[in-house]
């Protein structure tokens, strides 16, 4: 079989979980925090969509699959400020298209287009975001998994994790939306026969001009104790990391030794928080799009970056201020691993302990609540007033899409945008 025909029957599969969810009430206290400065990602893609006109916001619309992008009134700005507020769960948040755009490696996931509602760029602030930011907290830290049924909101809640914590001065923040693309096949990579691992040095690249977008400011605070040699390229003590990454961002062959270094310095020190944020964290452990010589297929931790994250989730390397959180997906049959079958079954036992199998690594585990009666009310009229709720607001409506879906966030979404 080839290499062509092989991919086309591996993407034949796409599984379907059913979970049952729980509900906590955690309270929780939430510090206040200092706002980082941000500066707009200026690079514009053959995909973005511009938006302009009457009650419609100037916004990259990389991946959303409407043109118009309507906010209510009365929705407020997803920033730290606005989060901590007391009341300030069950609110629906606009999210700032600044900082949307810096995370421009692989843009948002393309499944979330639906979940933030359809033609506007908002989301409703549950108690799942708290909840896992408190797993984040505190020493001793294990990786956290966000698992569930798909449609749960674990991609909202990724995201909105990334969002927060690209806003303030003390942390910075490593996010992929769509872990799927770093394997798909669709970058250039170099396999090295001694070692049976791939080099993707295009792709780091990528993601060092990423990090250094969203966390610049911060990352020019952190300065090199001592002179750093990539070859015949050398950062003199006293360069802080933006310097540094500019090195890897201009060279793609040492993209990775660059990576390497900065992971190194950030998992070392204590004054800044280094969080870690992976959607489709099932795809580090399945089978890529590549190939050795022998024409047989490459598992995704054979590669050197997927490498670097693997071992922050199964503790090879520490760090002394920072977290690990991932959310799975199962939403991509063809590059996930076989042995993640068992998440496919209601049994969140057995689906705890394949991962930790897979990995050899303890983590917290997490499961979104599904919407409540109150928050599918919010939802439902965030829809009416971006008009995509296509019949008359009322209890009975609401009630009888709520039970439909069984409160599943992006089924009760979908729901709510069919036309009568």
């Amino acid at each position: 079989m080839n290499r062509f025909s092989l991919v086309q029957n591996l993407t034949r599969s796409i599984s379907k979980v059913q979970i049952r969810s729980f509900q906590t009430s955690s309270t929780l206290l939430k510090a206040p925090a200092t706002v980082k400065k941000t500066r707009a990602f200026k690079k514009v893609s053959s995909n973005k969509v511009a938006v302009k006109g009457p009650g419609v916001e100037d916004f990259d619309a990389t991946n959303w699959p409407f043109k118009q992008l309507l906010n209510p009134a009365e929705a407020k700005p997803f920033d730290l400020e606005n989060v901590n507020a007391e009341g300030s769960i069950g609110s629906v948040f606009t999210l700032p298209k600044e900082y949307l755009n810096n995370f421009d490696i692989n843009s948002v996931p393309k499944h979330l287009g639906k979940q933030l509602q359809l033609r506007s760029s908002n989301l409703i602030l549950r108690p799942d975001f708290f909840n896992v930011q408190k797993l984040t907290e505190g020493e001793a830290k294990l990786p956290t998994i966000i698992d569930g049924e798909s449609g749960s909101g674990k991609s909202a809640l990724l995201l909105q994790l990334a969002i927060n914590a690209q806003q303030s001065e003390n942390t910075i923040v490593i996010y992929s939306p769509n872990t799927s693309k770093w394997i798909n096949g669709s970058k250039g990579y170099k396999f090295d026969p001694k070692t049976e691992k791939f080099g993707q040095f295009e792709l780091t690249s990528e993601l060092l001009k990423q990090i250094n977008t969203t966390n610049g400011e911060t990352l020019k605070k952190i300065q090199l104790d001592a002179d750093v040699a990539f070859g015949k390229v050398s950062v003199a003590k006293g360069s802080n990391l933006t310097q540094l990454l500019q090195v890897g961002i201009k060279d793609f062959e040492l993209s990775h030794a660059v990576f390497t270094k900065f992971l190194d310095i950030l998992s070392a020190q204590k004054d800044y928080k280094l969080l870690v944020l992976f959607d489709e964290v099932n795809v580090l452990y399945g089978n890529s799009a590549y190939f050795n010589p022998n024409n047989e297929v490459l598992k995704a931790n054979q590669s050197l970056l997927v490498t670097e994250f693997t071992n922050i989730i199964e503790g090879k390397r520490k760090l002394k201020n920072g977290a690990f959180v991932g959310s799975t997906s199962w939403l991509d049959g063809l590059h996930r691993s076989n042995e993640f079958g068992t998440f496919e079954t209601k049994d969140h036992a057995s689906s705890a302990k394949q991962l930790v199998s897979l990995s050899g690594a303890k983590f917290n585990q997490y499961i979104p609540s599904f919407y409540s009666l109150e928050e599918a009310k919010t939802v439902a009229k965030l829809h009416k007033d971006v008009e995509s709720y296509h019949e008359a607001l009322d209890d009975q409506s609401i009630f009888k899409k709520f039970t439909m879906s069984h409160g599943n966030p992006r089924k009760f979404s979908e729901a709510c945008s069919i036309k009568a």
